[in-house]
This record gives C-alpha cells, structure tokens and sequence, in this order.
C-alpha cells in the first residue's frame, strides 16, 4: 500500500488517543527513538507526524490480526486490497457489518435492507470471478471456485430472502 494515502496522526492527537501526556510521549521518543512501538516520521519543521493504523494497533484500539475473527480478518485483507487505510473507526464499522448480532437501537425490520444489499454485494462478486477465474492458474481457480460454492450456498439463502421481500413490497 502506498503510505502517502495512510491517514497520520499529530502528536497532540496521539497524546489524547491514549491519554498521556505529550512530556510522556517525548521522553520515550529521546530515549529510545520509538513510543509503544510505534515509530513516527519527524517533519522538517520538528513536528512528529504518527501511522493512525499503528498508533491505533499499539493502544488496542485494532486487534493484532491473529486476535480477529475470521470476519474481522476478512474486512482488513478487504481494505487492504483496495488500499483503504484502517483507523479504529473504519475496523468498528466492518464489526458491525459483520456481526451476528443485532444493532442496538434499531428495529429488526431494518434487517431487510442489510439482506438486500448483501445480495447485492454477493452479485457483485460473483460477476467480478466471471471474468476473473478464468484468467488464474490451476490451483488458484480451484481454490475460488470452492470459495465461490459457499458464496452460491449463503446468495441462495439470501436470494430466498429477497424475492420474499419483492413479493411484500407488490403487496
């Protein structure tokens, strides 16, 4: 990924992020060149400029990827990919999509549009392996057409779905 499209952080940011004080954060910098493991880029004015994504890493506000579910793990390989930067809000956000769990705060009706989209992204992924799986080698395209069998099994449960919906919309 190219890091100059990597969110940055000042030092006044970071200090509240982990609630510290910048003296703090300073000391360490002298002393050992590094701040919880994070090492930031000095600007020609003398400022620090921090990595959101391992500023955000090393206060937990991300979990290392071999503490994700395999849901979580998927959403950041996704932003990886496309080269979205991950930040603390960006990572809540693919929990909540992912989650098995309801939204607090909202009513359950409010599901239907999820399952549409879903379906929608599904589709979407499907017509991209169209043109996609026949131009991998061997291995690779036997490995995406298996993946591509669970996508056929969850797009026809949720294909059910919405043409349930289609029909209580001509209601």
């Amino acid at each position: 990924m190219n890091n100059s499209h990597r969110p940055t952080l000042t030092t006044a940011q970071v200090t509240y992020l982990a609630r510290v004080s910048p003296q703090s954060i300073y000391a360490e910098l002298e002393r050992t060149g590094e701040w919880c493991g994070v090492f930031p880029s000095k600007l020609s004015n003398g400022h620090y400029i921090w990595r959101a994504d391992e500023v955000h890493l090393a206060l937990g506000l991300i979990p290392e990827r071999s503490d994700m579910t395999p849901g979580e793990r998927a959403w950041v390989n996704f932003l990886d990919i496309e080269a979205i930067p991950l930040t603390a809000a960006i990572f809540k956000l693919g929990q909540r999509l992912l989650s098995h769990e309801a939204d607090e705060g909202r009513h359950p009706d409010e599901g239907v549009d999820e399952l549409s989209l879903l379906y929608e992204i599904v589709e979407a992924f499907c017509a991209r392996a169209d043109v996609t799986v026949p131009m991998m080698g061997e291995s690779a395209s036997r490995r995406a057409k298996a993946a591509l069998a669970l996508v056929a099994l969850v797009a026809s449960r949720t294909h059910e779905f919405a043409a349930l919906e289609s029909e209580a919309d001509h209601d």
